[in-house]
């Protein structure tokens, strides 16, 4: 009932207010970390990833570091470190830090029994806490995980999602 009020706007849920960059008379920094895999190719995760950079770089005012950037500016030991530290916020705040971003985007993608789901955190390195979260998760095939990380990053920014879409049911 509750994915029907969804699709056609009946929910009475009130959206989260939209991200705001905080910086002023600058572009603000926002770093995206590797997208963990569960129970998805590797490979997935890393194409998914590179679309999140994307999505968070259609923000206006944003600038996006990217997981190739991150790579490129860390030493080997401190890019191996920020990756045992991965669900540790002190950890992954001390990592933001060290790259000079005002956020940092993290999480994953993976299947569980028959359903898919993206999760993403966005963290706040000035106050060193979780801002938002959010989720969003499917049954269908693997190659719509593109459309949840849409969604899910949409939903991450408070934003609501643009376009028209319609629903065709047949009788038989």
């Amino acid at each position: 009932e509750a994915s029907l009020d969804r699709l056609f706007g009946l929910a009475t849920k009130r959206a989260p207010a939209a991200f705001s960059l905080a910086a002023q008379g600058r572009k603000t920094s926002i770093a995206v970390l590797s997208l963990s895999p569960h129970g998805i190719d590797p490979g997935i995760a890393e194409s998914l990833t590179q679309q999140l950079s994307i999505e968070l770089g259609k923000v206006s005012g944003a600038s996006v570091v990217s997981r190739d950037e991150i790579r490129t500016m860390l030493q080997y030991e401190a890019d191996k470190q920020s990756i045992q530290c991965k669900n540790d916020v002190a950890c992954l705040v001390e990592l933001g830090g060290a790259l000079g971003v005002d956020y940092l985007v993290s999480g994953g993608a993976g299947k569980l029994d028959d359903s898919f789901v993206v999760h993403l955190e966005l963290l706040d390195m000035a106050n060193a806490r979780v801002l938002r979260r959010a989720s969003e998760s499917f049954r269908g095939k693997e190659r719509e995980l593109s459309d949840a990380l849409r969604v899910a990053t949409r939903a991450l920014l408070g934003r609501s999602l643009e376009g028209a879409g319609s629903l065709l049911v047949e009788a038989v």
